[in-house]
């Protein structure tokens, strides 16, 4: 495998969030499907790098790894991937990383793609939420979604924040639904659909569970779909 993808398939280390609350149930449950996720993801690249046929590539963070989710075929990616295979699953190249920023799609899952080879049948993106939750410098962070935005191949379809409740993700999505379009991108208006949590959170108190990823697939199927 190309050293650049596999340094982008790399498992991700566990949060010390996950460590510390081991002992919730609920908590290391979603803990454990970091890994798990990882590897399952993995097991999926390679298998579409071996193919002769077009996939799914998908960028960003742990949204896209499936976290919260009970298995990888509830996450937004797995339910996707059945959506947009006319003739059975879609092999899926999935690059995102738990953890991971803006500056990670940009500089280790876009040169992956590239260098993989694979021939995308469509390209999704969720990515954003880990910056605004970890730096004050939302002037960067915007700046990051004008570069990702002009960086990201025509016709891939990039999420929009879950913005309820929160200033700084609508102001983003801002960004994002004025930049998008006229860059050839397809919006996936998460923050618009979302409108509650309740009921769509796992037991972690962050990610989406089964009921979430729904919204997430649902916006993209919705931004992906003909004429759209």
């Amino acid at each position: 495998m190309d050293a650049t993808l596999e340094a982008a398939l790399r498992p991700p280390d566990e949060p010390s969030f996950y460590r510390r609350l081991a002992w919730i149930p609920s908590v290391r449950t979603v803990g454990d499907t970091l890994l798990a996720s990882a590897d399952h993801w993995r097991g999926e690249a390679e298998w579409a790098v071996a193919q002769d046929r077009p996939a799914l590539v998908v960028l960003g963070d742990s949204l896209a790894q499936g976290v919260g989710a009970s298995a990888p075929a509830q996450s937004y990616v797995g339910r996707l991937r059945e959506h947009l295979g006319d003739t059975g699953p879609l092999p899926v190249l999935n690059l995102s990383r738990s953890g991971a920023q803006i500056a990670d799609v940009l500089d280790v899952q876009l040169p992956a793609f590239r260098d993989s080879g694979v021939v995308p049948h469509a390209v999704v993106c969720t990515v954003g939420s880990n910056d605004i939750r970890h730096t004050f410098h939302l002037d960067q962070v915007r700046s990051a979604f004008v570069t990702l935005i002009g960086e990201l191949p025509g016709g891939t379809a990039l999420a929009t924040l879950p913005e309820k409740g929160s200033r700084v993700a609508a102001s983003m999505n801002r960004t994002i639904r004025k930049l998008a379009p006229p860059a050839g991108l397809a919006v996936a208006d998460v923050g618009l659909r979302l409108q509650t949590w309740r009921g769509r959170i796992s037991g972690d108190g962050f990610h989406p569970n089964d009921a979430g990823h729904r919204v997430w697939f649902e916006a993209f199927a919705e931004a992906m779909s003909p004429g759209r």
